[in-house]
């Protein structure tokens, strides 16, 4: 399990209260309290007080990793007691809260690449894809709310764009795409988006219990609903290892020749 470390003066009932994902037991009497940590022996990673906007970035973005995080824990104070420091730290680098996150939504992304493309590099498949897209998902469920779902700062996205720079969903777009195309050449820019497009939405259906309410789906679990649901994209957006294969050897097979007509006197 991922470790976030922070100061054993912030180990306080105030910030238990406002932390309320993180595991019972998970505070040491070593001088930092460890959220994540299984055991003494699981304390490796320790920040004592973050001095770098990239520090910081990565401290939070293991907080939501390790579901020590929820949606209600997300203001600039709580987020700077996670990190050893005051607000003035967040607005000093950042200028305000919103482009700290979206920071953070990036190293999100990166992660979900990396299933994603570990899980095609091993299988090859559709289906593979698709079903690490899900899992990721839902065992992550306020990370990928705060990639994929938490309402975007208009101002933010136009100044970002207006300097030529990209949001990070959109280089895990095209990451996605290529692993796409890897497993099925015939993936085009659109299917991939309807792809894409077909994976979020059963993710927020998982994550929003809507999915998981309807008499053929309350007594499945979700990582087994997550299969099933990845094996249905993977019919019906790749196509079968079968009929590749088929393909590819009509193409390597020689060409016949076709025989001239007789020339007529």
């Amino acid at each position: 399990m991922p470790q976030v470390c922070v100061p054993s003066r912030l180990a306080t009932p105030r910030l238990r209260s406002r932390f309320p994902q993180a595991p019972r037991g998970a505070i040491t009497s070593l001088p930092f309290c460890c959220f994540g940590a299984r055991s003494s022996t699981n304390v490796g990673l320790v920040v004592v007080r973050v001095t770098s906007p990239e520090e910081a970035v990565e401290v939070v973005f293991r907080a939501f990793l390790g579901g020590a995080l929820d949606r209600d824990s997300l203001s600039a104070r709580n987020l700077a007691e996670l990190m050893g420091q005051t607000t003035g730290f967040i607005y000093h680098h950042w200028g305000a809260l919103d482009p700290f996150l979206l920071e953070v939504s990036g190293l999100g992304w990166k992660a979900l690449v990396a299933e994603v493309a570990a899980a095609a590099s091993s299988k090859r498949t559709g289906a593979a894809i698709a079903e690490a897209y899900l899992t990721f998902a839902v065992s992550h469920p306020t990370l990928y709310w705060l990639m994929a779902e938490r309402r975007m700062n208009d101002e933010l996205v136009r100044s970002t764009l207006a300097r030529g720079a990209a949001l990070p969903s959109y280089g895990a777009w095209v990451s996605f795409l290529e692993i796409a195309r890897g497993t099925d050449k015939s993936i085009t820019p659109a299917k991939a988006r309807l792809l894409h497009a077909a994976a979020h939405g059963f993710a927020s259906q998982l994550l929003s219990g809507r999915l998981t309410s309807t008499p053929e789906t309350a007594a499945i679990p979700p990582k087994e609903l997550c299969a099933r649901i990845a094996a249905d994209l993977g019919e019906l957006f790749f196509a079968a290892p079968a009929a590749k294969r088929a393909k590819s050897a009509r193409s390597a097979a020689p060409a016949k020749k076709q025989r001239a007509a007789p020339r007529r006197p």
